[in-house]
């Protein structure tokens, strides 16, 4: 019984840990990422990220073009 608790227990803890999501784009020419945070549901509007950064580069150099957030 206690195991059974503690398993429900763990199960409502996770269940109510907002999930953070990374959503990396990749091309040929950029690199392109952003980190979300969600809470218990759905917003009805595109959340604020909590950190984006965008990478561009040519056949010989590279810049950090955009990065903000944490």
């Amino acid at each position: 019984m206690v195991r059974e608790a503690n398993a429900a227990n763990e199960k409502t803890e996770l269940e109510t840990a907002p999930m953070k999501i990374l959503v990396l784009n990749s091309g040929s020419s950029s690199q392109k990422a952003c980190l979300y945070e969600i809470g218990d549901t759905l917003p009805d509007h595109p959340p604020v990220p909590l950190w984006e950064g965008k990478i561009e580069w040519t056949a010989d150099t590279a810049a950090v073009v955009r990065c903000s957030g944490l």
